[in-house]
């Protein structure tokens, strides 16, 4: 089986990252939205240029032109362990799955290396630099990213959270494999609890789960509490949450 990294960039930054160019066993396909000019790529990776801004546009660009059997979403600031083609072939073969998930090392550098089913609700804690997928499994399923959400769209964040409950929904089947596979040091924007961020979290509760989602917008609201506290009351989260859900179905109903 090929692996295949599918690099996010913008304005050519990922050229600047030499060490993610360094995994073994691997091809590189980059889409870099606004190319810088004379920005030079290693002589092994793809690099595709793109006008239109938006990471779940470029992901979907990455996902239409990706020729590995198996494809790793990857952003520009970003390295792999050196075992990831390997742990990832393994992985894909004792199971048969659609897309698989994995650590990151930055956070859980220990790990158990066990395998265990993916569900609905498991998919909803995972970032998009820990997701490995089975490119033509995806697109059979006629499975894309919603460009309403993710960086650059009107809801900031979730996108990678809806493309696997989709999946999971479709009967696709995903697990999670226990090794620090990826290693990121920044801050996910799903950590940053702004109010911005809870009206994504408001749109996102909304597209998976409909008006159910009045409920989990709650129970999100309530379990955060820590990470927000400074920043804003319970109430007003939730407010932001309802706004957020409110906007979702005017672009709905406009779309």
């Amino acid at each position: 089986m090929n692996v295949e990294l599918l690099i996010a960039t913008m304005r050519s930054q990922a050229a600047h990252n030499l060490e993610l160019f360094a995994t073994p066993e691997v091809s590189y396909l980059v889409i870099d939205q606004l190319p810088g000019a004379g920005q030079a790529y290693p002589d092994c990776a793809r690099v595709v240029g793109m006008q239109e801004t938006g990471l779940s546009r470029s992901r979907n660009r990455a996902l239409a032109l990706a020729r590995g059997d198996i494809a790793v979403l990857a952003d520009d600031d970003i390295h792999h362990a050196p075992q990831l083609a390997a742990a990832l072939r393994d992985a894909y073969t004792a199971t048969g799955a659609d897309f698989i998930t994995f650590n990151n090392g930055s956070h859980r550098p220990t790990a158990s290396g066990r395998l265990k089913a993916h569900t609905r609700r498991s998919v909803l804690q995972v970032s998009s630099c820990l997701i490995s997928l089975r490119p033509d499994a995806f697109r059979d399923a006629g499975l894309c990213f919603d460009e309403r959400f993710g960086l650059g769209a009107p809801f900031g964040s979730g996108e990678e959270n809806i493309l696997l409950f989709d999946a999971i929904g479709c009967g696709l089947k995903g697990w999670h494999l226990d090794l620090p596979l990826v290693f990121h040091e920044a801050v996910s924007t799903g950590y940053r609890f702004t109010p911005a961020l809870a009206e994504s979290k408001g749109a996102l509760q909304w597209r998976l789960f409909g008006a159910a989602g009045y409920l989990t917008m709650l129970a999100f609201a309530w379990k955060k509490r820590p990470l927000y506290r400074e920043q804003m009351s319970f109430l007003q989260f939730v407010a932001a949450e309802l706004r957020g859900a409110h906007r979702y179905r005017q672009e709905c109903s406009h779309g």
